[in-house]
């Protein structure tokens, strides 16, 4: 039972980081298209 949670809790350690990856790109992008609107 508590191996399951610990399996459950890494994968979404995994999934954090790498949603964090995209949240981070999509941010430079977005900096990017409002410098070029200005």
């Amino acid at each position: 039972m508590a191996n399951k949670g610990f399996k459950n809790s890494y994968i979404d350690r995994k999934k954090l980081s790498s949603s964090l990856k995209t949240l981070m790109t999509q941010r430079k992008e977005l900096e990017e298209f409002l410098k070029d609107l200005l």
